[in-house]
């Protein structure tokens, strides 16, 4: 499932929630975002996310899973405000077009958990599927 967000005309973002229900995993799935250089700080991503993030909850997914390079700031504290937390740093894990590696961290968010803790708390209808 993709979302994405254009301006002017042309695409500048773009936010997957890629799955795979045949794997070991059918209940985890990964947000992949993209969003263009020349529009990064103006909303765009944090719309992606969250619109990704809604498409999981409908999919009735109970864990996601993002990564970005450890140099992505925004990016990692975007996530971090929907709950996301770092659950694995993977070292020299990609390679930029200069042939440089860079470290890759793993962020986790556990649906599930939070759905469970609402529902303890009285609130059930806080993360609905």
């Amino acid at each position: 499932q993709t979302t994405g967000a254009s301006s002017e005309g042309r695409v500048v973002g773009c936010g997957t929630l890629v799955r795979d229900p045949h794997s070991w995993s059918p209940h985890v799935g990964e947000i992949r975002m993209v969003v263009s250089p020349d529009v990064r700080g103006k909303g765009v991503g944090k719309a992606l996310s969250q619109e990704t993030f809604a498409l999981a909850l409908g999919a009735g997914l109970e864990k996601l899973s993002v990564q970005m390079t450890v140099d992505q700031q925004s990016a990692i504290a975007l996530f971090e405000s929907l709950g996301f937390k770092a659950e694995a740093l993977l070292r020299d894990h990609v390679r930029d077009v200069h042939g440089k590696t860079h470290d890759i961290v793993v962020l986790g968010h556990n649906i599930a958990q939070v759905q469970a803790q609402m529902e303890a708390y009285g609130v059930p209808g806080a993360v609905q599927h």
